[in-house]
């Protein structure tokens, strides 16, 4: 399901990470949805921040380590225009962030039909 690495789908992708860490996410795409899924091993739900700020979608995320460390990071990626950012879901477990985002219906792909004469 997840055939593409993010950032090669959703292009202009912009990382901002600090003490060089990296979050991996993976996307899928059928005629209805993008589905992305983010791996976020130690990371806890109220340190994980994620918007749609006009054609961005925004993932910020804190991983606690021991000794009171921490890395935080942050990626922004550009999206698709023919997203309905009303209706974008996301849910995390077991440290993997899966967030399904719908495809606006008037811009969804329509199959026309090819009449064939001989």
């Amino acid at each position: 399901m997840f055939a593409y690495d993010l950032p090669s789908l959703f292009w202009g992708t912009e990382s901002q990470e600090t003490k060089r860490s990296s979050i991996n996410s993976y996307v899928g795409e059928n005629e209805q949805e993008f589905k992305l899924m983010f791996e976020l091993p130690g990371v806890e739900q109220a340190d994980v921040d994620l918007e749609i700020k006009e054609d961005r979608l925004i993932l910020k995320a804190i991983r606690k380590g021991d000794k009171g460390l921490a890395r935080e990071f942050e990626s922004i990626y550009k999206l698709p225009r023919i997203i309905d950012k009303e209706k974008v879901s996301a849910k995390l477990e077991k440290g993997i962030l899966n967030v399904v985002i719908p495809k606006s219906k008037k811009e969804q792909a329509k199959k026309i039909k090819i009449d064939f004469s001989e």
